[in-house]
């Protein structure tokens, strides 16, 4: 397999793309809202998205033109299209729980672990080097259950657990600690994992 040197691969992500990339959920009373195919409530409806689902919008990758009451989005195994800003929340505007994050890279196992209160996160990291390091399990406990999140060698690297208004944890996991380029999502409600994706964020 092919070698990449520290500065060759700093190289490579100075010239990645920078984008603004963000993450919402829905706040309807009635557990749904529609998505629209244009920014106006007359457009034909693409799809509805869900409680728990998580979705993303990605502003300077060439279409920031603004849509007033409307937020641009894409959601994942519904499409992409409009949401009424006032039916939507920041995921960021949650309150933040526990972080965790692996910055070592000479090649030895290592367990990341945050915890607050009830709530425990460990992250399993193996491998070195920019391109092979990553985690190979991350569990959740919560009030003594354990709830297996990630099984399996990957890129992640960094985690963020945030605390939803219901109850519902929202989870999430990157290669990256600004969340960009690729990024994974988990809705946690009474230990069950009700949702899960990952995309990529670079334009």
């Amino acid at each position: 397999m092919r070698k990449f040197s520290t500065l060759a691969m700093l190289a490579v992500v100075l010239l990645l793309p920078v984008v603004t990339h963000a993450e919402f959920i829905i706040n309807d009373k009635d557990g749904w809202t529609n998505l629209r195919k244009e920014p106006n409530a007359k457009s034909n409806i693409v799809g509805k998205v869900l409680k728990h689902h998580v979705f993303s919008t990605t502003i300077s990758c060439g279409d920031d033109t603004p849509t007033g009451n409307w937020q641009a989005v894409d959601v994942v195994g519904v499409g992409s299209g409009y949401i009424f800003k006032n039916n939507i929340t920041s995921i960021y505007s949650l309150p933040l729980i526990v972080s965790g994050r692996d910055d070592d890279d000479d090649g030895k196992p290592s367990l990341i672990t945050a915890k607050k209160d009830n709530i425990t996160v460990t992250m399993k990291i193996v491998g070195s080097g920019y391109m092979n390091r990553g985690a190979e399990e991350i569990i959740l406990i919560n009030g003594g259950k354990k709830l297996v999140i990630q099984q399996g060698k990957s890129s992640i690297r960094y985690f963020s657990l945030y605390a939803g208004n219901d109850g519902t944890l929202y989870l999430q996991t990157s290669n990256l600690s600004d969340g960009e380029h690729v990024v994974g999502w988990y809705s946690i409600v009474n230990g069950k994992i009700v949702f899960s994706a990952s995309w990529g964020t670079g334009c």
